[in-house]
């Protein structure tokens, strides 16, 4: 993604209190319009078929998509949780929780997108998920988008003797975004 004209892209280690409190920011901000943007939940992998199932029945998600994470092959290891999703959260005040139980050990986005562009990644992914394994091409998706943020998380991120305080983030949003949530995204970087 050019920085120039989509805005920046953040990546570090980060605390796990600090990260907590951009969460909470985010989710209580006046400024993440669900009229306009979508709130999406990408988890890839970590989850069991049965907690998907339960999320299909939460009134404030709308599950797009389900499937084992890895090639076809590796089906036959699906006795392991190892199930992905992509969902729609239509409450953001429920932004944080969910967000860190759909990513709960493994590696879980958190995209706020302009509804048409949401609409097309929802289809991408029906149709062939594994392309979204690698960020290209959701970058593809966004390429002319300039109202956005995409938060990737690592939560299950070793980081030697200080395993546990930290995941590992990345952070890429638009040069339009609403500069609110903007400083927001940019606590991690104090």
């Amino acid at each position: 993604m050019d920085n120039i004209s989509k805005g920046s892209i953040i990546r570090r280690e980060i605390k796990v209190p600090i990260f907590d409190r951009i969460l909470t920011e985010l989710q209580n901000s006046n400024e993440l319009n669900t009229l306009t943007h979508s709130i999406l939940i990408f988890g890839q992998g970590g989850q069991t078929r049965n907690f998907y199932k339960q999320i299909a029945n939460d009134k404030d998600i709308q599950l797009f998509w389900t499937g084992w994470s890895g090639p076809k092959w590796s089906l036959i290891f699906s006795f392991i949780p190892g199930q992905s999703g992509l969902l729609e959260l239509k409450n953001k005040e429920r932004l944080k929780e969910v967000y860190e139980n759909v990513g709960e050990l493994s590696y879980c986005g958190l995209y706020y997108l302009p509804k048409t562009v949401a609409n097309n990644l929802i289809n991408e992914v029906k149709l062939d998920y594994l392309k979204f394994q690698d960020e290209q091409k959701i970058d593809e998706i966004i390429k002319n988008e300039k109202d956005f943020f995409l938060i990737d998380t690592d939560f299950d991120y070793h980081a030697e003797k200080r395993d546990g305080e930290f995941y590992h983030i990345e952070i890429k949003f638009g040069k339009g975004l609403n500069k609110k949530i903007e400083n927001i995204l940019r606590i991690i970087e104090t």
